[in-house]
């Protein structure tokens, strides 16, 4: 962050200073204007969870501490502004702004602050949260003003840490000795040779997240403060045991997918997208010059096309059991999971439907991959070979469709425009044209966009990550029940679950080819 130019202020009492209003829109800074006893900001404002409060210290400036930022000359006491405070304020009087103050004088030299007692002349301006202290572990969506988007920062920097815990896959070195370690000795593991003291900084972070938990001897020796990655031992957590490899939940790689460098580079491009539209492509193909489907099939991603099928096995296992709660497949003779990657929702559902048979759909190189898995999803679960399929073949071409009574299609259309859309579903009508008419029912399993649902941010947050990545969308229902129109659809039943996700049953009849 660049430091803008300071601006000169009238000089302030040396024996009590106040406390300002002030516009972070307004400070600039340059070094060179370090001259003269003006109050500086001394320090960013932090809201703590423990005391549920702000502080700004406002000091004389001292040329050894280096540059400071302070408000521009206009200025009103904290006091003044109270009397008219915004709305906010006044409909939420928990958070007025408060002042005390500090003086130097002997009375009060040894008097207990809230500042820090080697902090001279110093006024203490409290932006009070009383009852919110645990404000800036929420989602910022909850809270307002400043609070707001320091807390979408301070969230940003713990998601670079907890991905960069999962990138290391440090979750899996501490499960693996079942013991405490120090950082200092897991940066030696599987002959590792990592920076012990930025290890140790890293795990002291995510532990805040519940990830890790730092057992600290430093209250037993005073020298080991020192050099705390030699002697504090950390533990995973249940919550950290999600972030090993093999954890079925598949938390690592969704880790990986959402927080990591292919996602975040595509998104830098959102602002382009939105000023001139898809006339350079989606950002994924502005930062990469393909398609994201076309990254995954390449052989050089292999790698990253299984973080990304794991990734999509996270979302399944956080829907999976409401789908089967809400729905009988029971009465299908057989489901096909459009885009099924390795089978995992499949697996579960022929679990539950000892009746039913399945087969998973995909592309070739996903397919090729899940043969690859062993145990594959099904073995996993014991359903008998007989009972499933894998087969490659391109939802585009309505000729490489398996022929069913029933399908899934989970996280699929929200890939695609409506053209695409349309398209997909149309194919798979297209595929059943032998025979005589008969009805087909499709399940789509997205993000529906509901009337007044509290989970619609997840849903229009994800929209623009489709937007980003793929130039497709989330859907309203009534963008959904003009979708299936247009594709030989009619929209049965609406199932809606407690999270973000919703079921879409829907029926349409096949046309026979003369």
């Amino acid at each position: 962050m660049t430091p803008g130019r300071i601006r000169k202020s009238p000089p302030v009492s040396s024996n009590t200073q106040r406390a300002f209003e002030y516009d972070m829109d307004d400070f600039e800074a340059d070094e060179n204007e370090f001259d003269g006893n003006y109050p500086i900001i001394r320090d960013v404002p932090f809201y703590s969870q423990q005391q549920g409060q702000s502080s700004i210290q406002i000091s004389n400036h001292n040329k050894n501490t280096g540059f400071y930022y302070t408000p521009q000359t206009k200025r009103k006491r904290v006091q003044d502004q109270v009397a008219d405070s915004p709305d906010s304020f006044k409909e939420h009087p928990e958070k007025q702004i408060k002042t005390t103050s500090r003086t130097t004088t002997d009375d009060n030299a040894g008097e207990e602050s809230v500042a820090d007692a080697d902090t001279p002349e110093s006024t203490i301006v409290d932006f009070s949260m009383a009852g919110q202290e645990k404000d800036l572990i929420l989602s910022p969506l909850v809270i307002d003003g400043l609070p707001k988007y320091m807390s979408f920062g301070f969230h940003r920097c713990m998601e670079r840490a907890v991905w960069t815990f999962a990138e290391l896959g440090i979750a899996d070195l501490m499960a693996a000795h079942k013991v405490s370690l120090t950082a200092t000795e897991l940066s030696q593991l599987n002959g590792n040779d990592w920076n012990a003291e930025f290890l140790y900084r890293l795990l002291r972070a995510v532990a805040d997240a519940d990830i890790v938990k730092e057992l600290s001897v430093s209250d037993l020796n005073s020298q080991c403060d020192i050099c705390p990655e030699r002697v504090n031992h950390f533990q995973l957590t249940d919550n950290g045991l999600f972030l090993t490899s093999n954890h079925p939940s598949k938390a690592r790689d969704l880790i990986r997918l959402e927080l990591g460098p292919i996602v975040h580079r595509a998104s830098e491009y959102q602002p382009r997208l939105i000023q001139h539209g898809t006339k350079y492509g989606n950002s994924f193909e502005q930062a990469f010059q393909c398609g994201l489907f076309d990254y995954l099939g390449k052989d050089e991603n292999k790698e990253y096309s299984t973080i990304f099928n794991n990734a999509m096995i996270a979302y399944s296992n956080d829907c999976i059991q409401a789908i089967c709660s809400l729905v009988d497949f029971s009465h299908f003779e057989k489901l096909v999971d459009i885009a099924g990657g390795f089978g995992s929702v499949l697996s579960f559902l022929l679990e539950k439907h000892p009746t039913l048979n399945g087969i998973v759909f995909d592309l070739a190189h996903v397919i090729k991959d899940a043969h690859e898995q062993h145990p594959n999803e099904f073995q996993k679960r014991n359903i008998e070979p007989n009972r499933y399929q894998f087969v490659s073949g391109d939802m585009f071409k309505s000729e490489t469709i398996p022929q069913s009574d029933s399908y899934i299609l989970k996280f699929i259309i929200h890939d695609w425009n409506d053209e695409d859309a349309v398209m997909i579903l149309k194919n798979i009508l297209t595929a059943n044209k032998s025979g005589p008419p008969r009805s087909i029912t499709v399940f789509i399993v997205e993000m529906v966009i509901l009337p007044n649902e509290r989970h619609n941010w997840f849903a229009r947050v994800m929209d623009i990550e489709m937007l980003s990545l793929l130039n497709a969308k989330e859907r309203t229902t009534a963008e959904y029940v003009n979708l299936l129109k247009e594709s030989g659809y009619e929209l049965k039943k609406l199932y809606r679950t407690d999270g973000p996700y919703s079921i879409i049953e829907a029926t349409g009849t096949t046309v026979t080819s003369n």
